[in-house]
């Protein structure tokens, strides 16, 4: 048994490192009289789910159970992932095929430039429309939308499903980028929370015969598009979209920022006035067209108020705005004079459609390694 060993090997005058994939087997090692443990395998069992990097919420736990006697070890490829586990606790850090696997230095650095499909299928489901079309990239690495189609959002679930079946059965779509409304969990493509701006919407699959599917929520997803464009590509970017409700996103480098589980920034829940939150002030299912002058003051203060708000927490390069009431001439004369870093998307570009063809062309690493 491992006590014995490890008795047999202290005998010898050997040390023991002890290389665990979970909080318990290092407490077990430990136990056993192991001198050293390791994070090696965490992420390599079925105990733990792997991480897109090093698992520092594992490595913490082992730290605080063995002070001074842990390594860490497992998928370190940045000095900055190194700093960073030694602030969580480590003794030292084992770095591996970062240092002598030329393979697999040249296949990461190769998947960073190579798109895995150069034709998929995008749908933004939204409050007011569903739309569909098939995105191709141009010989420049530009995306270019055919077979533009939407429709009025059916109310039937089921009805929209088929919808969107339909499309890529019609043409032949394998490959598909989701950008909807509510909370979406990114590897089972369930709409797992949602407000009834989409009628039951929540607990909706997007699981579609022989199509692989990439679906989030529709703020995430226009912050990834717009990330994936030439003319943000690398900056911290963040989107406000102003349309039926209100959505946010914001990517740093190639990370689409989130809470656990995929949770969107909720600036659209948070409270403007006493008459309610920024959502209700600037949506355009609560704005009644901009038609009162009073409306259209308190939209522009409370879409001022979210750009503020996105502005002091991600210190964003640029805040691209989109949604039919952002792109209003209204909204517009209301907030350009304010910000310096405000970026208006050409009202002919679908921020959605953007978004979901680039999480198929392109999915982000943090969430689809």
């Amino acid at each position: 048994n491992l006590a014995d060993l490890i008795t047999q090997a202290h005998q010898g005058g050997a040390l023991i490192l002890a290389d665990c994939d979970r909080i318990e087997s290092a407490k077990y090692a430990l136990e056993c009289g192991a001198d050293l443990v390791s994070t090696t395998l965490a992420g390599y069992t079925d105990e733990r789910e792997q991480t897109t990097g090093p698992d520092l919420p594992v490595l913490r736990e082992f730290a605080a159970s063995a002070p001074g006697r842990v390594l860490a070890e497992g998928r370190f490829q940045d000095p900055e992932q190194v700093w960073a586990a030694m602030r969580a606790g480590a003794a030292g850090v084992v770095v591996g095929g970062s240092l002598n696997d030329p393979v697999k230095q040249t296949a990461r650095f190769s998947a960073a430039a190579t798109t895995q499909a150069r034709r998929v299928g995008a749908v933004d489901i939204g409050g007011t429309w569903i739309r569909f079309a098939i995105a191709e990239l141009s010989s420049g690495g530009e995306i270019e939308f055919t077979q533009f189609e939407k429709t009025p959002i059916p109310k039937d679930r089921a009805e929209r499903l088929a919808w969107i079946e339909d499309r890529c059965t019609q043409h032949q779509i394998d490959r598909l980028g989701i950008s909807a409304g509510g909370l979406v969990d990114p590897h089972s493509a369930t709409v797992t929370r949602a407000k009834d701006f989409i009628p039951r919407h929540q607990g909706t699959t997007f699981r579609f015969r022989g199509v692989e599917v990439f679906a989030i929520n529709d703020g995430l997803a226009s912050a990834w598009g717009q990330a994936c464009s030439r003319q943000f590509a690398g900056a911290r970017t963040a989107v406000l979209a102003l349309g039926t409700g209100v959505g946010s996103g914001f990517v740093d480098g190639w990370n689409l920022v989130c809470r656990d589980h995929m949770w969107p920034p909720e600036i659209n829940d948070m409270r403007f006035d006493e008459l309610g939150t920024i959502e209700e002030a600037v949506g355009g299912l609560f704005l009644d067209g901009g038609k009162s002058e009073a409306a259209r003051i308190r939209a522009a203060s409370a879409a001022k108020y979210a750009i503020t708000i996105m502005q002091n927490v991600w210190a964003p390069d640029h805040v691209v705005i989109c949604g039919g009431v952002g792109l209003s001439d209204w909204m517009r004369a209301a907030l350009e004079p304010e910000f310096d870093n405000l970026v208006f998307l050409d009202a002919e570009v679908d921020g959605g459609l953007i978004g979901a063809a680039s999480l198929a062309l392109w999915p982000p690493r943090n969430i689809w390694p």
